[in-house]
């Protein structure tokens, strides 16, 4: 009861934190919000009205008295927004926010729950069947697919399917909501239309989804299969398929059960690209609309709904899940690693109970003392006189941490797919710009076919300009976001993760409030928003940024390896024998975690590079800087999804940025090997064997 108290208590304090967040924005716009609200209205035909009226319109569409005090303005605005549901008066609509909300959310909800339905029933289905089909040609079609998939992302997806199926074939309906000569109800013809409508973008999302959840499903599954009690099962005669859903399926399904709710909330975030492009009015296109114009009352009460709802959801998955697994409500329980109670809950016996759950053989089995005797006899060989030479412990360090990783990665077909990729592309964004000249404009050459001309390679744009040009000046910046973006992520989200799951108490608390209040807000919106308030001149800041709240899943994921790793034996017998708590956590807390945060820079990497373009296509960033997003936006506006001579100006960025999603995605699977202790060792073995062969025999002392 304690444990759902906590969270209830937790998911009203996010949405009060998230609340409080959006009036002070407000509070930030240029002049004040009366000022800009005033400006506004009068570039909107309100200039036939006095300063007094058109300062009281201001003040209905804020929902504050802008001439009251702070604290008073605050007090408000939010009595207005939580006792009677008012986020002020939208600007451009002259409608009050909330209504217009409301009115959109069930359209949004619509094609959002199918899509993100459909995405994990096919994406765990598939799994399962992977799994159980391991190393067969379904496996590594649906691997192969699932990488690809996961390269594009889903407004690409978007655009393409609305070229092939909606222009081209005419399958689909490309805007709207429904068609005009049905009339909205209960009734057979209208849901037919509504689904029609809707079907490009849960084909977008749900294409581009299911591949990540199959993998996921896989592997699961895999683990599962591998247990002891399934052999059990089997050998109490229960049938396959018995086994097969209720132990291994229900197992494997639920860690991936809360990032199911997530995805939900996270389908609203991108709605705002995805209702752009297919001119759908939900929650998405009227957000955007007021991002366009500016209208801050809505863009404040878009922002506030979908992180509200994105808020349930997590909550939903915390509530549920601890349900279904009644082990995660625990978690709770646990004490600060530095607090006095740790030593205080006999550490002895759970060293004891910690080794003996860990070995299975009767030799893993022995007593405190012979365990403690061995570790010191390794301390004491560790930091004895008897230490290698400074050329051997270079000689060691370089094996460790350069050869053997370099052998791990090229004995992968993914990280070596992925370093071309990658090389390919660090070489066109730091060397292309100063071999192909800068992308101009000419008359005499639009829409040249790609490979008929040498000075075009990819072809020209409607202005003549040349598309590889384009996509080569593009790099260096997009590069520099990516970096800056995916460091900013790894950094921030390793802090916070480490020092939540070592520290524990109080900073546990805080820093998750902090953190789950970050990843309840829908990135894209937050970064929209933030974009008004700092200048994004600078490739570097923009990359920040965008991972202003990428860093939440991996200081979520590092909490919960740390938790897991400071009940270790060999954590417990550094803490018995007087090593530090700073020791402790950079010598056996730390490096266990590498694998993790390695990783996820490459996962940061892509989120980056997707947000990057989507957010120069939407034209939010307008820094005049190139960028493959600003070359998908021309190519859209001059008219590349109706005709297939100016196709490539649409295609060629496109596959830029699916590609260098894809090196991201097979270096990260790739690199996943570099850290398996089972790998590293098999690789140094090799290495240290062929020295051992190739080096000659020394002569003995009978010689």
């Amino acid at each position: 009861m304690k444990w759902y108290l906590k969270r209830t208590l937790q998911a009203l304090l996010t949405v009060v934190i998230v609340i409080n967040a959006a009036f002070f924005l407000i509070q930030l716009l240029p002049g004040g919000p009366k000022d800009y609200i005033i400006a506004q209205l009068y570039q909107g035909g309100a200039s036939d009205l006095s300063r007094g009226e058109i300062a009281q319109l201001a003040q209905t569409y804020v929902n504050v008295n802008v001439n009251q005090p702070i604290y008073l303005q605050w007090v408000d605005y939010m009595s207005s927004v939580f006792l009677h549901g008012d986020f002020g008066r939208s600007v451009i609509y002259n409608q009050p926010v909330s209504q217009l909300l409301v009115d959109a959310l069930p359209w949004t909800i619509f094609y959002a729950s199918i899509g993100i339905v459909l995405t994990f029933v096919i994406g765990i289905t598939l799994g399962s069947f992977m799994a159980y089909r391991e190393g067969s040609w379904l496996d590594t079609g649906s691997t192969i697919y699932a990488i690809l998939s996961g390269s594009i992302p889903y407004y690409v997806a978007a655009l393409l399917f609305l070229f092939f199926l909606g222009y081209q074939l005419q399958w689909f309906p490309t805007r709207g909501r429904y068609a005009d000569t049905t009339v909205p109800g209960l009734n057979l013809p209208f849901l037919v239309s509504a689904l029609r409508h809707a079907a490009l973008p849960i084909i977008s999302t749900t294409v581009t989804g299911f591949g990540g959840w199959a993998l996921g499903m896989r592997g699961n599954s895999i683990q599962e299969l591998g247990k002891d009690y399934l052999r059990v099962a089997r050998l109490r005669g229960l049938y396959p398929r018995r086994i097969a859903t209720l132990y291994v399926g229900r197992n494997a399904i639920l860690p991936l059960y809360t990032g199911f709710l997530i995805g939900i909330s996270g389908i609203f975030g991108g709605s705002v690209i995805l209702e752009q492009i297919f001119t759908y009015r939900g929650v998405g296109l009227i957000l955007f609309k007021g991002i366009q114009a500016r209208d801050y009352p809505l863009m404040m009460g878009g922002i506030i709904m979908l992180t509200t709802i994105t808020i349930i959801m997590i909550y939903i998955a915390d509530l549920s899940y601890g349900r279904l697994d009644p082990r995660v409500s625990d978690e709770g329980t646990r004490e600060s690693y530095g607090s006095r109670n740790f030593l205080r809950n006999n550490p002895i016996k759970r060293l004891v109970s910690s080794a003996e759950s860990n070995r299975r053989s009767e030799a893993d089995h022995q007593s405190v003392e012979e365990y403690m005797d061995q570790f010191g006899a390794y301390i004491d060989h560790e930091y004895s006189g008897e230490s290698a030479s400074l050329t051997d412990r270079a000689r060691n360090t370089t094996e460790e941490y350069v050869a053997t990783p370099i052998r791990i990665l090229l004995s992968d077909w993914r990280a070596r797919l992925g370093s071309s990729i990658m090389v390919a592309f660090l070489f066109l964004g730091l060397v292309g710009p100063s071999l192909v000249p800068a992308p101009k404009g000419s008359v005499d050459d639009i829409y040249v076919a790609p490979f008929t001309n040498p000075q075009y390679p990819l072809g020209t744009t409607g202005s003549g300009e040349g598309i590889f040009a384009l996509v080569t000046h593009a790099t260096p910046e997009i590069l520099k976001m990516v970096v800056a973006g995916a460091f900013f992520a790894m950094i921030v989200g390793s802090i916070v993760g480490i020092l939540s799951g070592y520290v524990g108490g109080l900073t546990d608390r805080v820093l998750m409030i902090v953190t789950d209040t970050m990843m309840t807000i829908p990135g894209l919106p937050l970064v929209i928003l933030l974009s008004f308030f700092i200048d994004l001149s600078n490739s570097y800041l923009i990359g920040i940024v965008l991972a202003i709240n990428n860093w939440t899943g991996l200081a979520r994921a590092l909490r919960s390896q740390v938790l897991s790793l400071r009940e270790e034996s060999y954590v417990e017998s550094s803490r018995i024998i007087g090593v530090s708590s700073v020791g402790i956590g950079v010598t056996d807390i730390v490096p266990n975690v590498i694998p993790y945060i390695a990783i996820n820079f490459a996962s940061a990497a892509r989120g980056i590079i997707f947000e990057s373009v989507a957010l120069f296509y939407l034209g939010i960033i307008a820094t005049g800087q190139p960028n493959w997003g600003v070359t998908i936006n021309q190519a859209v506006s001059e008219g590349s999804l109706y005709s297939l001579t100016s196709l490539p100006w649409l295609l060629f960025p496109m596959g830029a940025l699916i590609l260098f999603s894809l090196s991201t995605i097979l270096l990260a699977q790739g690199g996943d090997r570099v850290f398996n202790p089972r790998v590293r060792t098999r690789h140094s073995e090799h290495h240290t064997e062929s020295d051992e062969a190739e080096a000659p025999s020394q002569p003995s002392m009978a010689d």
